[in-house]
């Protein structure tokens, strides 16, 4: 996708341990417009990061595949999200057919 223009977002600053290039970001963290422990779609317009779409690797898309989108609203409301902007790709963690 990035070869074809989408501006993607790589969290590897060089380090040598998967702890190290990682990032931990919590709710609060992310919607810098909400209050703590109050993120919702009304004060979703401000973020950390402005993401248009979200592509999950497959390890990740387990905990958002089939949830309703009340649960997954009250939890992290992005407004890509909500829109249904996101797709997941696999991570060579399944079976390879041919």
């Amino acid at each position: 996708l990035e070869e074809l223009g989408m501006p993607l977002m790589h969290s590897d600053e060089g380090s040598l341990t998967l702890e190290d290039i990682s990032t931990t970001v919590t709710t609060d963290d992310f919607f810098t417009g909400c209050p703590d422990g109050a993120a919702n779609k009304d004060c979703n317009d401000e973020t950390m990061y402005p993401v248009d779409f979200w592509l999950w690797d497959s390890r990740s898309y387990l905990n958002v595949l089939g949830v309703p989108l009340e649960v997954f609203e009250a939890i992290f409301p992005d407004k890509a999200t909500l829109a249904g902007q996101h797709w997941h790709y696999g991570r060579n963690d399944g079976p390879v057919s041919y």
